[in-house]
Order: C-alpha cells, then sequence, then structure tokens
C-alpha cells in the first residue's frame, strides 16, 4: 500500500496522478494529487474519529475491510505529517507557481519553520481577543486609544517619542500580530517589536523608544534598522543593501516565546530571526513607538499555537492549499468535501491577509 509521490517544484502545474489506497479500496478510481489531498483531509479528520469510536462499541461488528480502512487512516496520516515536516521537500512545496507575483523581499526571505508556516496559514482569531488591542494605562499620555482598543492615534506633540504596547501579552508559545501603520503616518523613529512591562512608554525628543532600552527590541520601518539597549544592532532583513527598503503597511510580527525569537513577515515573505535571546518566562508585549502627529496604528492578534505538533486537520488544510497553489486557491469550493471542510478550507484560504507572494509561505 504505497503511493509513489513526485517531488516537483509545482506538482499542480502537471497534475500527476496518484492512486488514493483508500479511494481505490473502495471504489477502483484513480484521483489527481488535490483528491488525494482531500482524502487525506477527510479520511484523516472523519474517518480514523468514526472507525476508531466503532471499534471501541462493536469490535465484532467490523468487517475485515473496514479494519483495513482504519489501518489506511493512520497510515494517511503519518504519511502527511512526515510530508509536511521534511524540511527540504516542505520548501519546495512551498515555492511560489510561475504566475504568483513576486515581492520585493522574496530574494530576502527564508525558509519558515512547519510551525510558523501552520499558523500563517489558520484563521485568525477572532476580534476582541485581549491581545488585539492597545492598552490605555500602559501607554504614553499622548497615545490615544481608538476604536475599541484595535487602534491608537498620537496626538502631535513636539519634541516627544511616544510608545503604546497590546493590552495583553504572551510568555509561553509561538504568537502573530499584524500592525498595520500607513507609511505616510510614520516619519522618523517608527518602530515596530515587542517589550515588558518595564519598559518606558514615553521619552523627551526623537528617539527609538522601542529598542531604547533593555526591556524593549524593535524593528525601525524607515530606516530598516534593529534596535536594543538604546543601540542600533544590525540593518534587517539581512542582505538589504545601503539604501532602506520600503516596508509596506502590513507588517506581521512573529514572536517564539519558548525559543526567546523575534522575526517578521511582509508580503508573506518570512524576513528570519531579527533578534534572539528575549526573556524566557516573562510577559512580552507588542510595542510600538513613533513621532509624528496624527499617526493611526491599528493591531490584531493572528493567533498562538503552543510546542506541540500543529494539529491534523491544520496540516491538511496547508497541503492542500499548497497543492492547489496560488493561481486556483479560490477553486477550493470544487472540492469534494464536506461543507464543514469547505467553510475551514474558505477561511484559512483568507489568511495571511497581507501575503501577496508565497515565497516563504
Amino acid at each position: 500500500m504505497s503511493i509513489a509521490v513526485r517531488n516537483e517544484k509545482s506538482p499542480c502545474s502537471t497534475r500527476p496522478v496518484y492512486v488514493n489506497p483508500l479511494c481505490s479500496f473502495f471504489t477502483g478510481y484513480t484521483v489527481d494529487i488535490c483528491e488525494f489531498y482531500c482524502c487525506t483531509w477527510f479520511t484523516c479528520s472523519g474517518l480514523l474519529i468514526f472507525f476508531s469510536q466503532t471499534w471501541q462499541m462493536s469490535q465484532s461488528f467490523i468487517s475485515a475491510r473496514f479494519q483495513l480502512c482504519c489501518q489506511s487512516c493512520l497510515w494517511m496520516g503519518l504519511s502527511l505529517c512526515r510530508q509536511l515536516f521534511d524540511s527540504s521537500s516542505f520548501y519546495e512545496s512551498s515555492a511560489p507557481s510561475p504566475s504568483s507575483p513576486v515581492s520585493l523581499f522574496t530574494p530576502l526571505s527564508i525558509a519558515p519553520s512547519a510551525r510558523l508556516t501552520t499558523l500563517l496559514h489558520s484563521p485568525p482569531v477572532a476580534p476582541g481577543h485581549p491581545c488585539s488591542m492597545w492598552s490605555t494605562t500602559e501607554t504614553s499620555p499622548h497615545m490615544h486609544v481608538r476604536e475599541g482598543g484595535a487602534c491608537v492615534w498620537r496626538r502631535p506633540a513636539e519634541q516627544s517619542s511616544d510608545a503604546a504596547r497590546s493590552n495583553g501579552g504572551i510568555r509561553t508559545g509561538l504568537h502573530l500580530w499584524e500592525v498595520v501603520w500607513e507609511a505616510d503616518q510614520r516619519g522618523s523613529h517608527a518602530l515596530v517589536g515587542v517589550s515588558t512591562s518595564r519598559s518606558a512608554p514615553h521619552a523627551s525628543g526623537y528617539t527609538a523608544l522601542v529598542g531604547g532600552d533593555s526591556q524593549s527590541w524593535g524593528w525601525e520601518l524607515s530606516s530598516n534598522q534593529l534596535w536594543h539597549e538604546g543601540k542600533e544592532v544590525a540593518r534587517y532583513p539581512a542582505g538589504v543593501g545601503y539604501h532602506p527598503m520600503d516596508i509596506p503597511e502590513r507588517v506581521v510580527v512573529a514572536v517564539d516565546a519558548d525559543a526567546g525569537t523575534l522575526g517578521y513577515v511582509v508580503e508573506g515573505c518570512y524576513l528570519g530571526v531579527a533578534f534572539s535571546g528575549l526573556p524566557k518566562g516573562e510577559e512580552l508585549f507588542l510595542a510600538v513607538s513613533c513621532v509624528w502627529g496624527g499617526a493611526s496604528i491599528q493591531l490584531r492578534y493572528l493567533g498562538g499555537m503552543s510546542r506541540d505538533p500543529p494539529s491534523l486537520m491544520s496540516l491538511s488544510s496547508l497541503s492542500i492549499h499548497q497543492a492547489l497553489g496560488r493561481s486556483r486557491a479560490a477553486l477550493t469550493d470544487r472540492l469534494p468535501l464536506p461543507p464543514v471542510l469547505q467553510n475551514f478550507l474558505q477561511q484559512t484560504q483568507q489568511w495571511p491577509a497581507n501575503t501577496t507572494s508565497g515565497a516563504a509561505l
């Protein structure tokens, strides 16, 4: 019971044919790669649970064929996990199709881990999460929280650097925030990063406030500089030239509190680890600082995950989207799947919201 998998850069472009063991067991039909992943989804997410429960209730009424189906479910699930977590084949299957738009950040991007990729393709948490709101107390007096907590507005003030941070923080796990900050509202010293509760929310003059002490780490969007302990520590992303790159309005911040790392995703491209050595076990908050009067900065917490392996449902969704490719991402409604799975696929199809290139995803 084996499947010959062809390892190609864009498998869906040629639509190679595969034989699904479970499908051929019942019908003898041959299915292509998309249907293979769909059957894998349905098999692993539904049939395995159903048959395992049926096995417990009444073993005597299960035929030899149904027992073979259970074994096929388990085998297919393990095969899917092994394929997705193989670093080389995982990155190759993530490569963009020739018709996908190429971002200027693509040459500077690196392959993210399977854990990060799964989280980036998971639907975001519902609005109203504490981590999706700006703190109304731990902010500069010049920063005013609006729109129910999702937006912070800086009141015009001369010779002042002002910071704001999220209402909710994290201590463990891998987490994503999306910050929306229009380029024409940044000016100098526009920083996005993380901080502890001991970082200063205000300073006189114009300075890099997030990254201005030992309790904060920030990326200056205008100059592409990384700041920590009051000094520039590097330019980011690695390989950027003398002239800074224009950072779009949407930036995804990836914080791995377990590993103590901070990175960024721009236009769907993971730019690598910007900071390492973040304090483990201490509560970290998404933080921004600016000097531009009238700047509006929106925040949304996308979600997080523990160090446990991703769920099989998330892995199957990611596998289906990668098999379809971006040129056929909107065709998930044509797949032979139950409505509940169709709805989940449509939700994951809409994310990441800021992705215009799939180079790193």
